[in-house]
């Protein structure tokens, strides 16, 4: 890297200052009162829109309303190199800090890390620090038609739906921006100011003329040209600059009656009435200094050779000359040509001067910006001078301080470069790879297919260099590509390959392939090793800025808690990533995540409603994110949900219409075990037995997670059909491996299955398998891996519970509150028998009402008489009662009534 860029490469947290202040207002200026009470009665929403075409004074009006407010305001004028979302809220927070210069620091400090977090977090850190703001403000976004990415929109709209009474939020913009206005204007939550408005009346017309000429003019003349003009404030500027000077009323009213300033004239009339009419000097300068969304007059000295730029500057804003001033940065005063002077100056300039010395003006900015460390400003001019090679040059130099945290912006330059200039950069193609896939769906083909191309360029050129470091990154991409594609095994082996080659400082990538490994060890069955590897990418991607990478890894991490059986830590670790995962598109799959897993946790608690709630949730964003695998596995928790309720039919239709409509092979399988487990439920013997041969005449399957589910249902079969022995066999090897690697859960269902299998002709072996999983299961609150297997396990676990000794409350209370949920489930139809079984006789007794308001009492220390005399009933009555109380409990004393009372949260 040459000397002179390694000197004046830019920080990431570098601002353009003038950008945050709003220009001065322009001389003359007509008093528009109508207007500013408009935009007073606007404070009253939280939002105000003020759109029209360009020169009608959309931020002249803003700018001096704001002069009469007293609240604090905040200003960002924007521009084409803010449609990039790191770029647009960088500048957005900045400038609310002008309310508070403590405000929104988190945020910053974020967007100034190696790694981009979610741009959707970051909106809820501002709207939290503005809700707490002392005082009510005013932020203007100037010229926000410049913005066209979608995440900033979904940003913006987020902002302002959930703005707080604290700030007031104003856009200027040229046209409707896409943020659902239709629903803001039927909520009353938006004020309109539009071109209709900010029309000039012919009173105004006049009004401003006469401040220019100082001639009183006929009421007929200016009548005639607000017609004319149609009440467009630019036109009425460029009216009065050319009659600057004039004091002839007679030749005013002429040239007043034959203006035609309309828009399909605004070119032709600033080139001949206003440029023409400059001394040819000040003429060059302007159509040279044209190419420049902001101009210094350093910047315009490398332009036009001279070295009168800030002066020649000074002069024009004196005159008027549609230069806006913008402040002062870097020891520089900065300015920008009204945009409708600089769009004619510019097409003007590329007539004369042609395309070959537009581009030799624009290599000068760029090489200006370089020297000044402005490398944003320095790459969108070399491309706009299609100096490609020096463009590419330039946003490599920036991928050292920029990383991924901008991959919008980089994706856009480098979709400016032909493909002879990406190639001889692979670490362009490379990071192109990485734009297109974080700026894109993951899960569509298409976008695999993208990347592909420069993807294979850049490890052609690091094969052919021997550079293992990059290869290694190469890889972990093609590894994301890949478990996007649900190509697992391919997407483990690529992360394997990549763990080898990146070197330990490699936080980012190295913490994206142990997600991957993570993933990897928990459809293996090894729960242990995945939370090893997964803590690890948690760290690294901690370390590496990623939020992305670290929701994804604690996710995962909750799901291998489940499979251990530790709910509640589990819970916990899914609340982490809902509170994180707070705002748009990049968030929902950790959302879905999250509420699949919550699911899950409520299902086996046996709480349905949850259970549903949560597993729609997720249903609702995994289709809408493509994420096929979430989609899948909520939908099967809804069909487990509709047989727990005796729904079995639509439990059928769930599973049947899942099955028709996946097409990935591990995850059709998946369906199909889940269909035969439910079949099996239903006593649907023909089904279990069709699914049964299908799955014996093939391969077994490659997940060891999938392989384990289709054993346990071929279980259960073999049970149904009297093969004890074989069911037996099968199960020891699944309760075995279960046990080994801590799948808790797999261990308890393995030993549930087990007792019904000795349940026949060996009781103690029964007993002590069933117990084994009562004890296990009991602390962690698992019910439905019991209830699902129906009337023969609630048979089991009722003649198991009546011989469990006094000194277990504990687990007596276990036992009563399973005893109680298989009477609730036959009560509703939902208790089915297993195949070959036949249906209970009678159902648990539960407490009567009255029976749980004296275990209420008794639970809170009250003695006999005490409860007799606060229920109005006799001693004896209450003795009898707890007899009775006991008896249903199977629990012999007081304290151990209440102990289980407490443990069934019935008190």
């Amino acid at each position: 890297m040459p000397e002179t860029s390694r000197k004046h490469r830019p920080k990431a947290d570098q601002l353009l200052r003038t950008k945050l202040v709003p220009p001065r207002l322009p001389a003359p200026l007509v008093p528009r009162p109508a207007l500013l009470a408009r935009l007073d009665e606007g404070m009253a929403r939280p939002m105000t829109l003020v759109a029209a075409p360009t020169g009608y004074g959309k931020t002249t009006l803003v700018a001096q309303w704001l002069g009469t407010r007293r609240e604090p305001s905040a200003w960002v004028s924007l521009d084409p190199g803010d449609d990039d979302p790191a770029h647009f809220w960088t500048y957005v927070i900045t400038a609310c800090r002008t309310f508070d210069p403590g405000l929104g620091k988190p945020a910053l400090a974020a967007l100034r890390s190696s790694r981009l977090p979610s741009l959707d977090a970051l909106v809820v850190s501002l709207l939290n620090d503005l809700a707490a703001a002392p005082t009510a403000g005013i932020l203007v976004l100037e010229d926000y038609h410049a913005i066209s990415s979608p995440q900033v929109h979904a940003g913006v709209a987020y902002l302002i739906d959930r703005l707080p009474a604290t700030l007031h939020l104003v856009l200027i913009t040229r046209a409707e921006p896409p943020l659902s206005l239709g629903r803001l204007r039927a909520h009353n939550q938006v004020s309109e100011i539009g071109a209709a408005d900010l029309q000039f009346t012919p009173e105004e017309t006049r009004a401003f003329l006469e401040q220019v000429v100082q001639v009183p003019l006929k009421p007929e003349t200016a009548a005639r040209l607000d017609a004319r003009i149609e009440g467009w404030a630019a036109g009425l500027r460029l009216a009065a600059l050319a009659l600057d000077g004039q004091h002839d009323p007679a030749a005013i009213e002429r040239f007043l009656g034959s203006f035609s300033g309309g828009h399909r004239h605004v070119t032709e009339y600033l080139a001949g009435e206003v440029l023409d009419a400059q001394p040819e000097p000040l003429q060059e300068f302007l159509l040279r200094t044209s190419i420049l969304d902001r101009l210094a007059g350093g910047l315009c000295d490398a332009l036009t050779g001279r070295s009168d730029g800030a002066g020649t500057l000074e002069l024009l804003e004196r005159a008027g000359l549609f230069v806006l001033p913008l402040g002062d940065d870097a020891g520089e005063t900065w300015y920008r040509y009204h945009a409708l002077f600089a769009e004619a100056m510019r097409k003007v300039a590329r007539e004369r001067f042609g395309e070959e010395e537009l581009r030799a003006l624009y290599l000068r900015a760029s090489a200006w910006h370089e020297e000044h460390g402005r490398l944003d400003q320095a790459i969108e001019a070399a491309l706009a001078a299609q100096g490609y090679p020096h463009a590419a040059a330039l946003i490599e130099q920036g991928l050292d301080w920029r990383g991924h945290r901008e991959v919008h912006a980089v994706r856009r330059w480098i979709e400016q470069l032909p493909p002879e200039a990406l190639g001889a950069h692979p670490a362009l193609c490379f990071e192109y790879a990485v734009a297109v896939l974080f700026t894109s769906d993951r899960y569509a083909a298409t976008t695999a297919a993208r990347l592909e191309a420069p993807l294979s360029m850049a490890e052609s050129a690091w094969r052919g260099a021997e550079d293992g470091a990059s290869l290694g990154q190469a890889l972990a991409l093609r590894a994301l590509v890949a478990l996007w594609q649900d190509e697992l095994e391919r997407a483990f082996a690529l992360a394997r390959g990549s763990l080898g080659l990146l070197p330990e400082s490699d936080a980012f990538w190295r913490g994206s392939d142990l997600i991957i490994a993570g993933i990897e060890e928990l459809l293996a069955g090894r729960p242990g090793a995945a939370q090893a590897a997964l803590i690890e990418a948690r760290a690294l991607s901690g370390a590496a800025g990623s939020l992305q990478g670290q929701l994804a890894a604690t996710g995962l991490l909750g799901d291998a808690c489940v499979r251990q059986g530790e709910f509640d830590q589990a819970l916990e670790l899914y609340a982490q990533v809902q509170a994180e995962a707070a705002g748009g598109e990049d968030m929902l799959d950790d959302q879905a995540a999250a509420a699949l897993g919550r699911g899950a946790i409520a299902y086996e608690r046996n709480d349905l409603e949850a259970a549903e709630r949560e597993a729609a949730s997720a249903l609702e964003l995994g289709t809408r994110r493509g994420n096929d695998q979430v989609a899948v596995h909520a939908a099967l928790l809804l069909a487990r949900v509709s047989q727990a309720r005796g729904e079995t039919q639509l439990a059928q239709q769930r599973t049947r219409a899942l099955a028709a409509q996946i097409q990935q092979p591990g995850l059709r399988r998946e369906v199909l075990a889940w269909q035969a487990r439910l079949a099996c439920a239903a006593g649907d013997s023909e089904a279990v037995h069709h699914w049964y041969a299908g799955i014996a005449l093939g391969a077994p399957a490659q997940q060891a997670s999938l392989q384990e589910l289709e054993d346990l249902v071929a279980a259960r079969m073999l049970l149904a059909d009297g093969e004890s022995a074989a069911a037996l066999a099968l199960l020891e090897r699944r309760r075995t491996d279960a046990r080994q690697h801590g799948r808790t859960s797999s261990e308890v269902e393995a030993l549930a299955l087990t007792a019904l299998a000795c349940a026949a002709g060996a009781g103690k072996v029964a007993g002590d398998a069933l117990g084994r999983a009562l004890a296990i299961a009991g602390p962690k609150g698992y019910q439905r891996v019991f209830l699902d297997e129906g009337e023969p396990m609630r048979r089991a676990i009722a003649s198991w519970g009546a011989h469990v000794a006094e000194g277990a409350p504990r687990l007596r209370a276990y036992i009563y509150r399973l005893l109680a949920a298989f009477s609730n489930d036959q009560a509703r139809g939902a208790a089915k028998p297993a195949i070959g079984q036949a249906r209970p006789a009678a159902p648990f007794e539960p407490l009567s009402p009255q029976e749980r308001r004296v275990l209420r009492l008794l639970a809170a220390g009250l003695s006999n008489p005490e409860i007799a005399r606060e229920l109005v009933v006799s001693t004896n009555t209450i003795k009898t009662q707890l007899q009775s109380i006991y008896r249903k409990l199977n629990v012999t004393s007081r304290a151990e009534a209440g102990e289980v009372a407490r443990e069934l949260k019935l008190v």
